[in-house]
């Protein structure tokens, strides 16, 4: 089974459940990348996330917790579930690296939110447009060539278990959401993600937990200890 990179399938900062809590709903967006494009239904409940999608015709699910720093990638199809502790990755792959965000000082409305635009990346080449008040943006999502559950790209942004998040929660204290977001390599776009909808509403605590028939599949080094 191969996976594409889902949205910032590790765009992840990590914020305190009270934080988040302000919005609680259903964000819908469509992705583009590697040549293909997948739409994704994108669930928030304080600090856990589902992000459920298409891929080669299977149906998959990712879980992100904040709290507990994991992701969970669910295979409904065969009641199949694997589990990736973040904190225990990044400590075995330490990321040092200093993230910056440039506004740009451009604005623009999408999906009835506005949003500004920031530059970040290693290279200034990813292009954000962040909304306030729709909490943290948890990611969730595996990488094509980098296998599954592999994480992919952060896009310069902390994930579960970086020391990093508390300086990141203090310059975006009103929450971090990326409704647009462009990345450009050697003058072409690679990866196109937008927002199309936006809806508040009240979401069940079981979508955020892996069904009690489902076999966990464990992968060296990336599980639970």
């Amino acid at each position: 089974m191969r996976l594409i990179p889902v949205a910032a399938a590790a765009l992840v900062a990590v914020a305190p459940a009270s934080a988040q809590s302000a919005f609680q709903g259903v964000v819908k967006y469509r992705l583009t990348t590697e040549g293909r494009t997948v739409d994704v239904t994108y669930l928030t409940k304080g600090d856990r996330a589902r992000s459920e999608m298409q891929m080669d015709g299977m149906a998959i699910a990712m879980l992100m917790d904040a709290s507990a720093t994991t992701m969970t990638t669910l295979m409904p199809s065969e009641k199949m579930y694997m589990t990736m502790d973040l904190s225990r990755m990044r400590q075995q792959a330490p990321d040092t690296a200093q993230q910056q965000f440039t506004a740009t000082g451009r604005t623009e409305t999408i999906a009835g939110h506005e949003c500004e635009h920031y530059l970040t990346g290693t290279a200034q080449n990813t292009d954000m447009c962040v909304a306030t008040g729709l909490g943290y943006y948890l990611g969730g999502g595996a990488a094509g060539r980098r296998g599954p559950g592999s994480g992919g790209n952060s896009y310069g942004l902390p994930r579960p278990g970086d020391a990093r998040a508390a300086a990141f929660r203090a310059k975006f204290s009103n929450g971090f959401f990326p409704l647009r977001l462009t990345v450009t390599e050697g003058g072409k776009v690679t990866t196109d993600m937008v927002v199309t909808s936006i809806e508040p509403r009240a979401l069940a605590d079981d979508l955020f937990t892996v069904p009690a028939d489902f076999t966990e599949m464990r992968m060296p080094g990336m599980g639970p200890p």
